[in-house]
C-alpha cells in the first residue's frame, strides 16, 4: 500500500508583544489556494 505524503511550508510573521500571529486575508487566501494543490 502506498501512503501519500504532502508537506506545506509557510512563511508567516512571528507573534508580537504576546499577541498571536494572525494571517492577513491575502495570506489566508494563498494558504487555501496552495492547500488545494496539495489535495
Amino acid at each position: 500500500m502506498i501512503h501519500p505524503v504532502v508537506t506545506m511550508v509557510t512563511n508567516s510573521a512571528p507573534p508580537n508583544d504576546g499577541k498571536p500571529s494572525l494571517l492577513t486575508p491575502d495570506e489566508a487566501s494563498t494558504l487555501f489556494h496552495e492547500f488545494g494543490h496539495a489535495l
